[in-house]
Protein backbone atom coordinates (compact mmCIF):
# COMPACT_ATOMS: atom_id res chain seq x y z
CA UNK A 1 0.00 0.00 0.00
CA UNK A 2 2.67 2.15 1.01
CA UNK A 3 4.24 1.87 -2.58
CA UNK A 4 0.87 2.72 -4.64
CA UNK A 5 0.54 6.03 -3.27
CA UNK A 6 4.13 7.26 -3.55
CA UNK A 7 4.05 6.28 -7.05
CA UNK A 8 0.90 7.98 -7.48
CA UNK A 9 2.53 11.29 -5.48
CA UNK A 10 5.18 10.86 -8.35
CA UNK A 11 2.38 10.84 -11.42
CA UNK A 12 0.58 14.05 -9.69
CA UNK A 13 4.11 15.65 -9.47
CA UNK A 14 5.04 14.63 -12.53
CA UNK A 15 1.61 15.64 -14.32
CA UNK A 16 1.96 19.22 -13.10
CA UNK A 17 5.82 19.58 -14.76
CA UNK A 18 4.57 18.14 -17.94
CA UNK A 19 1.45 20.19 -18.40
CA UNK A 20 3.63 23.53 -18.02
CA UNK A 21 6.24 21.81 -20.49
CA UNK A 22 3.18 20.67 -23.23
CA UNK A 23 1.74 24.36 -22.59
CA UNK A 24 5.16 26.05 -23.26
CA UNK A 25 5.91 23.42 -26.13
CA UNK A 26 2.24 25.11 -27.72
CA UNK A 27 3.36 28.08 -27.30
CA UNK A 28 6.21 27.86 -29.05
CA UNK A 29 5.20 26.33 -31.86
CA UNK A 30 1.71 28.82 -32.22
CA UNK A 31 4.58 31.65 -32.54
CA UNK A 32 6.88 29.33 -34.68
CA UNK A 33 4.13 28.77 -37.52
CA UNK A 34 1.91 31.81 -37.00
CA UNK A 35 3.75 34.88 -35.60
CA UNK A 36 1.20 37.36 -36.37
CA UNK A 37 -0.87 35.52 -33.78
CA UNK A 38 -3.64 33.05 -33.86
CA UNK A 39 -6.28 35.50 -34.88
CA UNK A 40 -4.38 37.47 -37.83
CA UNK A 41 -5.62 41.01 -38.33
CA UNK A 42 -7.36 41.91 -41.79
Amino acid sequence: MGEDSALKLHLMENAAHMRLFTMGLILLLVLRFSPRGLIPEK
